[in-house]
């Protein structure tokens, strides 16, 4: 059983295994054949590992393998990935909102910073072209949109790669 299991990788009896202990225990057959049994992959020690560690701590505990080993256990479900690329989806929107927020905020402070260059400073930003604070931030009636329209064309060109046009 996985209490016995965890009892064996546990060299030291401290009560708890390290990764070397865990990847020793892992080159024993016998100990490969049981993994692949709950249909855990073991091609991947560090990663199994890693997973298995929940705490994060470098260390799995009793508590910890079990728990680890039954979360793990089996194929991924359908419903597993679905909620995999659901979440990871929303991470992607929400990390894109902020990126455009972060873009445009830093774009207005150049603008106020350096307001008679047409080109604020050298910034290295992939999304800095497509963001633009509104119009009432920028002052409206001025001629910061011909700069803000240069700032952005300057600073997409350097974020691919391009070297300044000017």
């Amino acid at each position: 059983n996985m209490q016995q299991l965890f009892k064996e990788f546990d060299a030291d009896k401290d009560g708890s295994v390290t990764v070397s202990e865990f990847m020793a225990h892992l080159n024993d057959e016998s100990v490969r054949a049981y993994f692949d049994s709950l249909d855990l992959d073991t091609s991947d020690v560090c990663t199994l590992f890693r997973l298995l560690d929940t705490a994060d701590h470098n260390e799995l505990e009793l508590d910890e393998f079990v728990s680890g080993c039954m979360r793990l256990k089996g194929n991924a479900k359908g419903v597993d990935m679905a909620k995999l690329s659901y979440a990871q989806s929303a991470m992607a929107r929400r990390l894109a909102r902020f990126m455009e927020r972060t873009d445009a905020a830093l774009l207005h402070l150049m603008e106020r910073a350096y307001p008679d260059k047409a080109e604020p400073a050298r910034i290295v930003n992939a999304n800095a072209c497509r963001s633009r604070p509104p119009k009432e931030e920028l002052g409206a009636g001025d001629d910061s949109t011909a700069s803000s329209h240069a700032a952005r064309e300057a600073l997409g060109a350097r974020a691919c790669g391009m070297e300044s046009y000017r």
